[in-house]
């Protein structure tokens, strides 16, 4: 089996529309070269026109690819499934047992992303975009797709201590995205999902497997343990 990696440096990050909250964070453009490459948008920032960021990315799932109801929770398995990519491919995470074992840079990144996109694999290209937020943003999102925990997100590399937020700037995530849910199963109030990840709209050449556990916490389900075969 063939496994690709796409390990995004971390200090790049995110753009649009809120998923973990409705905040919206100081935007700065900086670039020290010429204008002549850039053309004014809409909402008055500024975008490269050499990088085509209006594709639109689309998710093609399969198999068990359903909602379950799991102790007061709806479970979308495919949602989770792109959850497990997003972490493995993107941010470069493979095993662990409960989230102390994820590298804190990544999981800050990883919840900066969502607080302006719901599905990271729709993230544009094309635009330098530098964004803010708080530790108060940052954790709650966090808290939403982890659960209750101790983690110190000041300790990530984005955190910038001096100014007391976190910094980053809009890494191009945008991909199309080609998986199969093999099972979902339920156990007590826990979630297993296995998810195998594929190169092609055909599905022929087959990348991943993937098993991601879930938990339920309020009647929400949480990620709790993944494993990369």
């Amino acid at each position: 089996m063939k496994k690709y990696i796409l390990i995004i440096p971390l200090l790049l990050i995110v753009t649009a529309l809120a998923s973990c909250s409705n905040i919206d964070p100081v935007i700065t453009h900086t670039d020290d070269t010429t204008d002549t490459y850039k053309v004014d948008t809409d909402d008055g920032t500024q975008k490269n026109n050499d990088h085509n960021d209006t594709v639109e990315y689309k998710a093609y799932g399969g198999g068990e690819d359903k909602l379950l109801s799991v102790d007061g929770a709806v479970v979308d398995t495919g949602e989770f499934a792109i959850r497990a990519y997003e972490l493995y491919y993107m941010l470069g995470q493979t095993d662990f047992q409960n989230i102390n074992g994820i590298d804190v840079s990544a999981l800050t990144q990883f919840a900066f992303c969502h607080l302006f996109y719901d599905e990271l694999y729709k993230m544009p290209g094309g635009s330098m975009m530098y964004r803010q937020a708080s530790q108060e943003d940052i954790d709650r999102c966090i808290e939403q797709f982890f659960g209750k925990n101790e983690i110190d997100t000041t300790k990530s590399v984005l955190y910038n201590r001096g100014k007391r937020v976190f910094e980053m700037w809009q890494p191009e995530y945008g991909t199309d995205i080609y998986y199969n849910v093999n099972s979902a199963e339920i156990d007590g109030v826990e979630v297993i999902i296995d998810v195998t990840f594929y190169s092609d709209i055909n599905k022929s050449e087959q990348l991943n497997n993937i098993v991601l556990k879930l938990s339920i916490e309020n009647n929400s389900a949480v990620i709790s343990a993944m494993k990369v075969n």
